[in-house]
């Protein structure tokens, strides 16, 4: 028994032994790995902030972009509602079209809503019947 507890002690004295000799190869790795002087260390954080600077760049340029698209688009939507405009006023056969197309768009939408609102009120109607 005395020998079987100094074999375990002995055992566990290496364990750590080598536990600590793996903990301090890590620690010189890592202090292998920082930078040695602070200019480094300086530098490494300015090309971070510099590459940080050119993103936001970057980032701005493609809403500038979007933008300007989007007020293209805009204009040229203007001037298409501004040249039917002008087409309403100057032929009033296409002026009573569009507003004939423009009724019949609205009626539509009336009968579709009636006909959406007796589906809901049937629906509901026989959900309280169930119960």
């Amino acid at each position: 028994q005395e020998l079987k507890k100094t074999r375990a002690n002995i055992t566990m004295c290496r364990e750590q032994a080598d536990l600590m000799s793996s903990v301090r190869r890590d620690i010189n790795s890592y202090k292998n790995q920082m930078p040695s002087s602070r200019s480094e260390a300086l530098l490494r954080e300015r090309g971070a902030l510099h590459g940080s600077d050119r993103g936001a760049d970057s980032l701005i340029g493609q809403a500038l972009l979007t933008s300007e698209a989007l007020a293209a688009q805009r204009r040229m939507l203007m001037g298409v509602t501004g040249r039917i405009g002008q087409l309403r006023a100057r032929f009033p056969a296409v002026n009573s079209l569009i507003l004939n197309i423009q009724r019949k768009k609205l009626r539509d939408k009336l009968i579709l809503s009636f006909v959406a609102g007796v589906c809901i009120c049937i629906l509901v109607w026989t959900l309280f019947l169930r119960e």
